[in-house]
């Protein structure tokens, strides 16, 4: 019963941030006094290129552009909200200790390491991200990729970003 309560306060949780995220992104009601800009438009769209295949999709980076497998194709894969998917954890298991969150409005990844052990959850998080894209962990350490900890999981971790486990920390 209470691991069913972690699962769940943790996909809470990510879910909240990517409301939050999207809110943040798509709220055009407001003008924001320090921009100037009223809209999402006026600040200008990053150009995706075009995939061949249409079950992958080009990331551009700062080391160029990465071709990933499309997790959006993923029948498991839901949509909070525009431009946001959700995978709870992998592939066909609902009680996975992770969930991941892609954001197509700036290419970016987030994984919620959702329950203990932090170490080894993160490792697993870490390996089947890349293989899930279906990249190298060279490619996938190129990649916009936020990992954390929820408060429900684990207090002492909670606001700490952390990289792949298999990119190397400048």
């Amino acid at each position: 019963m209470q691991k069913i309560l972690i699962l769940a306060l943790g996909t809470i949780t990510v879910l909240v941030l990517g409301t939050i995220i999207f809110q943040y992104f798509m709220d055009t009601s407001q003008k924001d006094k320090n921009s100037g800009y009223t809209d999402l438009e006026d600040l200008g769209t990053v150009e995706r290129p075009e995939s061949e295949d249409p079950y992958t999709t080009l990331i551009p980076t700062d080391a160029g552009v990465i071709e990933i497998f499309d997790i959006r194709t993923l029948p498991e894969v839901t949509k909070p909200g525009e431009g946001f998917y959700h995978l709870r954890g992998e592939v066909g298991d609902p009680d996975a200790p992770f969930s991941l969150l892609y954001s197509e409005i700036d290419n970016s990844f987030s994984i919620a390491i959702e329950n203990e052990p932090i170490a080894l959850n993160h490792e697993l998080a870490s390996r089947y991200f890349s293989q899930l894209l279906q990249i190298s962990d060279v490619d996938a350490c190129k990649l916009n990729v936020y990992i954390g900890v929820p408060y429900s999981v684990n207090p002492d971790y909670q606001g700490r970003r952390f990289d792949l486990t298999f990119c190397k920390q400048p």
